[in-house]
């Protein structure tokens, strides 16, 4: 492990001639489906924005660098601060850290960070980087969060939980767990067999994800786009809208619509809202089951068999296939395709 309060030595993504942006080896199809104006932009976006929740280079507390790690098991925690997950071509984990009192950034020395119990190790192929508070988060009007950036293999199986913050994941090649209770979740440029994302307190924001993905809202919508997969997306408070889906779905909400584009419809979707309408777009589907129900159900129904209503419709288009299932109590359903 190396300890270095010099950002040059942990620098992991620049502006020119990293191989860090291509996360992924090339021949995965998982990215050959970019767009070179899709990867153009991006690169634009890394080399000229900040980092996602605003800090800096120079707002970092401490850096630990663990050497040549293939494929390792990281488990990050903290108490009121954000975590960003990072992947890239690198076996090197790179861990930043950041200090945050009020909206002020703090050096080493600037505060006693005495009562926190804070962990940056390594146990074989197994590293913990947890920050632990004693006593209330807001114990005597301190406020003070501690945050962490990860660098890591992008073959890294990542397990990151925060109590009061943010936390972030893009590309990672491997089982993804992210929590939060107060805070929002993105995962982009993700692959796994297993993508658990919970929160209490924010939306769920989902880009280019591939894997059976569980997602979890209580407060919160969830947008998603470039979805491929097994996905069951829940949310109590907030709305569902998800393009360029691939897969079997289940998406259910108690309060907000629902709109969902897929491009290839060879599993079953079901979608459910009790607040809201529900909108389906179709791609090139010509033979499926359909079963549609709401206070108005909108379809120009072509090679039709079944029973259409105005406020349900049952039955088959073509010779029939995967089941589309949408239900809303209160509000209408449109399918197009």
């Amino acid at each position: 492990m190396e300890n270095s309060h010099n950002r040059d030595t942990a620098t992991m993504v620049t502006c020119k001639g990293d191989a860090r942006f291509n996360a992924y080896p090339a021949e995965h199809t998982f990215f050959r489906n970019l767009t070179a104006t899709f990867v153009l932009l991006t690169l634009l976006m890394v080399c000229t924005s900040k980092p996602l929740w605003g800090q800096s280079d120079g707002d970092i507390y401490k850096t630990e660098i663990f050497r040549s790690i293939e494929a390792p098991r990281v488990d990050i925690s903290t108490q009121g601060g954000f975590i960003e997950v990072i992947g890239t071509n690198d076996n090197d984990v790179v861990v930043e850290m950041f200090v945050r009192k009020g909206s002020q950034y703090l050096s080493p020395g600037e505060e006693d960070l005495s009562d926190y119990t804070i962990e940056i190790a390594r146990t074989g192929n197994n590293i913990v980087v947890s920050a632990e508070q004693e006593g209330s988060f807001f114990r005597r009007g301190r406020s003070v969060s501690v945050s962490f950036r990860v660098y890591l293999p992008y073959s890294a199986e990542v397990d990151a939980r925060t109590s009061g913050g943010n936390v972030s994941a893009e590309y990672i090649r491997n089982n993804l767990t992210l929590r939060t209770s107060g805070g929002r979740i993105r995962a982009v440029d993700v692959q796994g067999d297993r993508i658990d994302l919970r929160t209490s307190g924010g939306t769920i924001e989902l880009g280019r994800v591939a894997g059976d993905i569980e997602a979890r809202t209580s407060g919160g919508s969830i947008r998603g786009e470039v979805l491929t997969g097994g996905m069951d997306l829940r949310t109590s408070g907030g709305s569902i809208q998800l393009s360029d889906v691939s897969g079997g779905l289940s998406a259910r909400t108690s309060g907000g619509r629902i709109s969902v584009e897929v491009t290839r419809f060879q599993e079953d979707v079901h979608l459910r809202t009790s607040g809201g309408s529900i909108k389906i777009k179709l791609a090139d589907a010509r033979d499926f089951d359909i079963g549609l129900k709401g206070s108005r159900v909108r379809a120009e129904l072509q090679n039709f068999t079944g029973k259409a209503e105005r406020n349900h419709i049952e039955g088959r288009i073509g010779r029939g296939g995967p089941l589309l299932n949408a239900r809303t109590s209160g509000g209408s359903v449109t399918l197009i395709y």
